[in-house]
């Protein structure tokens, strides 16, 4: 695996007043020192070497005034987030898809936070992912905070805050592929024993209890799984109509293993 670029410091050089950054040895020049240009230029610069793109040096300012601030990252993620604080609520409170998307945004942040957030494009998107990647989580986790991102961009564009064509371009990146990747990938979940399932049965409630029986039995069909259930009760057509799938299968049984548990803790 490449050996990950160092991101230089952003310094001032003292005899000029200007700000300057030292790549591979040579000292970029980038304006009067904690100017808003210096900071552009610098999270430019930052940007191409995390992403491997050519690095261009910043074009001197010859006493043309301060340019008129831009959105950047941070200021993307800042409204972005408020945005979403007020939007995923359930009875009054915060989902938990607040905090995934405030977890997202900390990896876009990490060096791109001043990077003017029109300039943002695939290559930077992909030193974000592999950020993502390098803390560890699964495949499946990397692709969920990469959509995340995306949202953040595509409610920026709606809200007219960066061009259209930022998220057009990032939305062409496709994610990770199990087996393509290093990320790692989630074990795969378990079914348990069906001796477990009989021993929980009798202390459950007889709703839940009347429908379960027939879940672990692949003869049974959506519709007899759902006509079970509602047996003996007054408004079934109301009730959710179960999913049979092995999915359905395993998450059953696993809640009825982590209730068996319990019961057992305190009898």
């Amino acid at each position: 695996m490449p050996r990950k670029p160092r991101v230089p410091p952003y310094c001032l050089h003292k005899p000029s007043g200007r700000a300057i950054v030292k790549v591979t040895g040579r000292i970029i020049y980038l304006g009067r020192y904690d100017s808003e240009e210096s900071h552009d230029n610098y999270a430019r610069i930052v940007a191409d070497l995390l992403a491997g793109r050519p690095i261009t040096r910043p074009t001197p300012s010859r006493g043309e005034p301060e340019p008129t601030p831009r959105l950047t990252i941070a200021d993307l993620a800042s409204r972005y987030l408020q945005h979403v604080e007020g939007y995923y609520r359930k009875e009054g409170k915060q989902t938990s898809e607040v905090h995934a998307i405030r977890r997202a945004l900390e990896f876009l942040r990490v060096n791109h936070s001043e990077l003017q957030a029109a300039a943002f494009g695939i290559g930077d998107l992909k030193v974000v992912r592999q950020a993502i990647v390098d803390s560890g989580v699964s495949r499946s986790t990397v692709n969920r905070y990469s959509s995340r991102i995306l949202r953040a961009f595509k409610w920026a564009a709606t809200e007219e805050l960066v061009p259209a064509t930022v998220h057009a371009s990032l939305a062409v990146l496709p994610g990770l592929k199990a087996g393509r990747t290093e990320a790692q990938e989630t074990a795969p979940v378990e079914s348990v024993d069906v001796e477990i399932v009989d021993a929980t049965l009798p202390h459950l409630p007889e709703v839940v209890g009347d429908g379960l029986p027939g879940v672990g039995d692949p003869a049974l069909g959506e519709g007899e799984l759902t006509r079970r259930q509602g047996d003996g009760l007054e408004g079934a057509e109301s009730l959710v109509k179960l999913r049979f799938s092995e999915r359905f299968q395993v998450r059953t049984y696993n809640a009825l293993e982590r209730l068996m548990r319990e019961i057992r803790r305190w009898t």
